[in-house]
Protein backbone atom coordinates (compact mmCIF):
# COMPACT_ATOMS: atom_id res chain seq x y z
CA UNK A 1 0.00 0.00 0.00
CA UNK A 2 3.08 2.60 0.75
CA UNK A 3 4.24 1.79 -2.53
CA UNK A 4 1.35 3.74 -4.33
CA UNK A 5 2.08 6.46 -2.36
CA UNK A 6 5.09 8.71 -2.53
CA UNK A 7 5.81 9.14 1.47
CA UNK A 8 9.26 11.52 1.90
CA UNK A 9 12.31 8.46 2.18
CA UNK A 10 14.07 7.55 5.48
CA UNK A 11 16.59 10.19 6.75
CA UNK A 12 19.54 9.22 8.31
CA UNK A 13 18.45 8.48 12.08
CA UNK A 14 19.49 5.71 15.18
CA UNK A 15 17.59 2.72 16.45
CA UNK A 16 15.82 3.12 19.43
CA UNK A 17 17.53 3.66 22.55
CA UNK A 18 15.29 2.81 26.36
CA UNK A 19 14.90 5.91 28.46
CA UNK A 20 12.12 4.74 31.08
CA UNK A 21 11.11 1.09 30.82
CA UNK A 22 8.31 1.10 28.11
CA UNK A 23 9.64 4.61 26.95
CA UNK A 24 12.28 4.73 24.00
CA UNK A 25 13.61 7.53 21.97
CA UNK A 26 15.18 7.49 18.13
CA UNK A 27 17.01 10.77 16.80
CA UNK A 28 17.13 11.04 13.56
CA UNK A 29 18.18 13.91 10.56
CA UNK A 30 15.22 16.31 9.14
CA UNK A 31 16.08 18.60 6.46
CA UNK A 32 14.36 21.74 5.22
CA UNK A 33 14.63 24.85 3.89
CA UNK A 34 14.01 28.00 6.26
CA UNK A 35 14.42 31.57 5.03
CA UNK A 36 15.84 30.61 1.61
CA UNK A 37 18.56 28.42 3.18
CA UNK A 38 19.06 24.22 3.53
CA UNK A 39 18.67 23.61 7.08
CA UNK A 40 19.94 19.98 8.38
CA UNK A 41 19.01 19.72 12.21
CA UNK A 42 18.22 16.79 14.39
CA UNK A 43 14.88 15.67 15.49
CA UNK A 44 13.44 12.95 18.37
CA UNK A 45 10.63 10.17 17.74
CA UNK A 46 8.93 9.46 21.47
CA UNK A 47 7.89 5.38 21.45
CA UNK A 48 5.72 4.61 24.42
CA UNK A 49 4.95 0.97 24.66
CA UNK A 50 1.56 -0.43 26.44
CA UNK A 51 0.18 -3.70 27.06
CA UNK A 52 2.69 -4.14 23.66
CA UNK A 53 0.86 -1.32 21.66
CA UNK A 54 3.21 1.07 20.44
CA UNK A 55 2.34 5.00 20.59
CA UNK A 56 4.75 7.02 18.49
CA UNK A 57 5.07 10.54 19.32
CA UNK A 58 6.87 13.00 16.60
CA UNK A 59 7.11 10.46 14.48
CA UNK A 60 10.59 9.64 12.46
CA UNK A 61 10.27 7.21 9.38
CA UNK A 62 12.93 4.16 10.24
CA UNK A 63 14.92 2.50 7.67
CA UNK A 64 14.17 -1.83 7.68
CA UNK A 65 16.73 -2.24 10.43
CA UNK A 66 14.92 0.92 12.39
CA UNK A 67 11.65 -0.85 11.45
CA UNK A 68 12.87 -4.01 12.61
CA UNK A 69 14.02 -2.91 15.35
CA UNK A 70 10.56 -1.10 16.03
CA UNK A 71 8.57 -4.57 15.88
CA UNK A 72 10.65 -5.79 18.02
CA UNK A 73 9.42 -3.70 20.82
CA UNK A 74 5.42 -4.37 19.54
CA UNK A 75 2.90 -3.64 17.76
CA UNK A 76 2.26 0.06 16.31
CA UNK A 77 -0.96 1.16 16.91
CA UNK A 78 -1.38 4.89 17.41
CA UNK A 79 0.42 8.17 16.13
CA UNK A 80 0.27 11.29 17.91
CA UNK A 81 1.43 14.39 15.98
CA UNK A 82 1.64 17.36 18.85
CA UNK A 83 2.80 20.27 16.66
CA UNK A 84 1.89 22.18 13.59
CA UNK A 85 5.15 22.05 12.38
CA UNK A 86 5.79 18.48 12.64
CA UNK A 87 4.11 15.62 10.92
CA UNK A 88 5.94 14.68 8.21
CA UNK A 89 6.73 10.84 8.80
CA UNK A 90 2.82 10.65 9.91
CA UNK A 91 1.48 9.17 6.96
CA UNK A 92 3.91 6.29 6.15
CA UNK A 93 2.98 4.52 9.42
CA UNK A 94 -0.42 5.09 9.22
CA UNK A 95 -0.47 3.55 5.56
CA UNK A 96 1.59 1.11 6.68
CA UNK A 97 0.82 -0.05 10.26
CA UNK A 98 -2.92 0.98 9.80
CA UNK A 99 -2.01 3.29 12.97
CA UNK A 100 -5.03 5.60 14.06
CA UNK A 101 -3.79 8.99 13.83
CA UNK A 102 -4.22 11.52 16.31
CA UNK A 103 -3.78 15.41 15.57
CA UNK A 104 -4.36 18.76 17.37
CA UNK A 105 -7.83 20.42 16.38
CA UNK A 106 -6.77 23.37 14.11
CA UNK A 107 -4.27 21.54 11.80
CA UNK A 108 -4.71 20.31 8.69
CA UNK A 109 -3.38 17.41 7.18
CA UNK A 110 -2.00 15.53 4.23
CA UNK A 111 -4.74 14.11 2.00
CA UNK A 112 -3.62 11.09 2.14
CA UNK A 113 -4.43 10.80 5.39
CA UNK A 114 -6.92 10.52 7.75
CA UNK A 115 -7.09 12.09 11.19
CA UNK A 116 -8.63 9.51 13.67
CA UNK A 117 -9.14 11.70 16.48
CA UNK A 118 -8.64 15.06 16.99
CA UNK A 119 -6.46 16.18 19.84
CA UNK A 120 -7.24 18.90 22.63
CA UNK A 121 -6.74 19.93 25.96
CA UNK A 122 -8.23 17.61 28.23
CA UNK A 123 -9.26 14.98 25.54
CA UNK A 124 -8.69 11.29 26.05
CA UNK A 125 -5.34 9.80 24.78
CA UNK A 126 -4.24 6.33 23.48
CA UNK A 127 -2.16 5.97 26.94
CA UNK A 128 -3.75 5.12 29.87
CA UNK A 129 -1.64 7.30 32.37
CA UNK A 130 -1.36 10.16 29.22
CA UNK A 131 -3.30 13.38 29.46
CA UNK A 132 -2.92 16.54 27.45
CA UNK A 133 -1.92 19.70 27.82
CA UNK A 134 -2.48 22.74 24.95
CA UNK A 135 -1.22 26.11 24.50
CA UNK A 136 -4.04 28.61 24.14
CA UNK A 137 -1.95 31.73 22.91
CA UNK A 138 0.34 30.44 20.48
CA UNK A 139 -0.88 31.49 16.63
CA UNK A 140 -0.24 27.36 15.66
CA UNK A 141 -1.47 24.74 17.70
CA UNK A 142 1.20 22.93 19.58
CA UNK A 143 0.32 20.25 22.66
CA UNK A 144 2.24 18.60 25.37
CA UNK A 145 1.69 15.01 26.23
CA UNK A 146 2.47 14.59 29.97
CA UNK A 147 2.50 10.79 31.26
CA UNK A 148 2.06 9.99 35.15
CA UNK A 149 4.96 7.73 35.65
CA UNK A 150 8.33 8.34 37.16
CA UNK A 151 7.68 11.63 39.12
CA UNK A 152 5.74 12.98 35.56
CA UNK A 153 7.00 12.82 32.39
CA UNK A 154 6.63 15.44 29.12
CA UNK A 155 6.83 14.83 25.80
CA UNK A 156 7.40 18.23 24.17
CA UNK A 157 7.24 18.56 20.01
CA UNK A 158 8.72 22.56 19.49
CA UNK A 159 7.52 24.65 22.50
CA UNK A 160 10.43 22.70 24.54
CA UNK A 161 13.75 21.98 23.50
CA UNK A 162 16.86 21.18 25.31
CA UNK A 163 19.58 20.94 22.87
CA UNK A 164 22.37 21.22 24.67
CA UNK A 165 24.99 20.60 21.92
CA UNK A 166 25.05 19.70 18.10
CA UNK A 167 24.89 16.07 17.61
CA UNK A 168 25.80 14.24 14.42
CA UNK A 169 22.84 15.05 12.77
CA UNK A 170 23.60 18.51 12.39
CA UNK A 171 25.23 19.90 9.00
CA UNK A 172 27.97 22.22 9.85
CA UNK A 173 26.40 25.32 8.23
CA UNK A 174 23.03 25.05 10.60
CA UNK A 175 24.99 24.15 13.47
CA UNK A 176 26.83 27.46 12.89
CA UNK A 177 23.27 29.02 12.20
CA UNK A 178 21.23 27.56 15.21
CA UNK A 179 24.16 28.67 18.06
CA UNK A 180 24.11 32.26 16.40
CA UNK A 181 20.44 32.19 17.26
CA UNK A 182 20.65 30.96 20.52
CA UNK A 183 19.26 27.49 19.60
CA UNK A 184 22.13 25.56 22.15
CA UNK A 185 20.94 25.84 25.84
CA UNK A 186 19.32 23.67 28.19
CA UNK A 187 15.64 24.01 28.78
CA UNK A 188 15.18 26.38 26.18
CA UNK A 189 11.86 27.43 24.33
CA UNK A 190 12.26 26.67 20.45
CA UNK A 191 13.14 30.24 19.23
CA UNK A 192 11.83 30.00 15.78
CA UNK A 193 8.61 28.12 17.72
CA UNK A 194 8.26 31.51 19.28
CA UNK A 195 8.48 34.20 16.72
CA UNK A 196 6.16 32.05 14.47
CA UNK A 197 3.70 31.94 17.66
CA UNK A 198 4.64 34.42 20.16
CA UNK A 199 3.06 32.57 23.02
CA UNK A 200 2.67 34.44 26.12
CA UNK A 201 3.91 33.85 29.55
CA UNK A 202 0.28 32.60 30.74
CA UNK A 203 1.00 29.18 28.65
CA UNK A 204 3.99 28.23 30.95
CA UNK A 205 2.56 29.24 34.35
CA UNK A 206 -0.20 26.85 33.31
CA UNK A 207 2.48 24.36 32.23
CA UNK A 208 3.91 24.54 35.36
CA UNK A 209 1.31 23.69 37.82
CA UNK A 210 1.53 20.05 35.79
CA UNK A 211 3.83 17.46 38.33
CA UNK A 212 6.52 16.74 36.05
CA UNK A 213 10.42 16.10 36.66
CA UNK A 214 11.66 15.07 32.99
CA UNK A 215 10.92 16.25 29.76
CA UNK A 216 11.75 14.34 26.27
CA UNK A 217 11.56 17.09 23.51
CA UNK A 218 11.15 16.78 19.57
CA UNK A 219 14.78 18.28 19.33
CA UNK A 220 17.40 17.61 22.11
CA UNK A 221 18.81 15.45 24.92
CA UNK A 222 16.13 14.13 27.25
CA UNK A 223 16.67 16.34 30.38
CA UNK A 224 16.05 13.90 33.15
CA UNK A 225 15.70 14.95 36.72
CA UNK A 226 15.02 18.67 37.80
CA UNK A 227 13.15 19.10 34.17
CA UNK A 228 10.67 21.63 35.98
CA UNK A 229 12.86 23.54 38.01
CA UNK A 230 15.15 24.15 34.73
CA UNK A 231 12.31 25.47 32.53
CA UNK A 232 10.86 27.95 35.30
CA UNK A 233 14.12 29.18 35.33
CA UNK A 234 14.27 29.83 31.82
CA UNK A 235 10.15 31.31 31.74
CA UNK A 236 11.90 33.96 34.09
CA UNK A 237 14.65 34.60 31.77
CA UNK A 238 12.70 34.67 28.98
CA UNK A 239 9.05 36.63 30.25
CA UNK A 240 10.63 38.57 33.28
CA UNK A 241 14.33 39.61 32.44
CA UNK A 242 13.85 39.66 28.95
CA UNK A 243 16.11 37.23 27.30
CA UNK A 244 16.00 36.24 24.03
Amino acid sequence: MTDMIPFPPALEHGLPVEVFPDLFMVTGSMETVLNAADWTFSRNMVIVRQEGELTLVNTIRLDPEGLEALNGLGTVRHVLRLGALHGRDDGFYQHTFGAKLWAPEGVNTESSLTVDHRLREGCACPLQDGSIFGFRTSKLPELILHLDRHGGILIACDALQNWQLADPYFSEETRLLMADLGYFQRANFGPLWRSLNDPSEEDFLRLEELSFEHVLCGHGQPLLGGAKAAFTARRKQVFQAGDA
